[in-house]
């Protein structure tokens, strides 16, 4: 519901039907919070209908144009996506996604009894990944990784330095 100023500027602007109206008329009438309300909005309308627009000069216009002008024109700005890294990015998830799966086909059971029906599966030999997997493996990895977000670290920094340069 709307507030009493809202109606009542509602009413003072000829927004309402006739019987909304009618309504705040009556609510004008009998109620004093509504009648204070009213005499108030009614004189700052008045005050508000007999003040003069003020206008631009002539050629506020041309000034502001010739401002525009003077501007530099702003340069769009377009980054070019370099298609191989998300190529690299891509297969590197697919690549998890098929050594995920290789893993759990490794660890299924080789021979499973549906219904009467005997299935019997032999998995891949998959052993020497035991042998690849090591401490020194995954410090190995894990440096990498540090290596690799300092790198990145790095061109954040530049190109973030680089920025702060061209701006000032």
């Amino acid at each position: 519901m709307n507030t009493i100023e809202e109606q009542i500027w509602n009413y003072l602007d000829g927004n309402c039907t006739a019987a909304e109206e009618h309504a705040i008329q009556n609510l004008v009438r009998t109620q004093e919070d509504w009648k204070t309300a009213f005499i108030e909005i009614q004189s700052l309308n008045l005050e508000l209908k007999q003040m003069e627009l003020e206008e631009p000069s002539m050629s506020f216009t041309r000034n502001v144009m010739e401002k525009v002008k003077l501007e530099p024109a702003p340069i769009s700005l377009k980054t070019r996506v370099d298609h191989r890294i998300i190529m690299i990015i891509g297969g590197f998830f697919i690549l998890m996604i098929v050594a995920v799966l290789i893993y759990a086909i490794t660890l299924t059971k080789t021979e499973t009894q549906i219904s009467g029906i005997h299935l019997a599966f032999t998995a891949p030999d998959f052993s020497f990944l035991n042998k690849i997997q090591s401490p020194g493996l995954l410090r190995a990895f894990l440096f990498a990784d540090l290596l690799l977000g300092l790198v990145y670290l790095d061109r954040f920094m530049r190109r973030k330095r680089k920025n702060n340069i061209h701006t000032s």
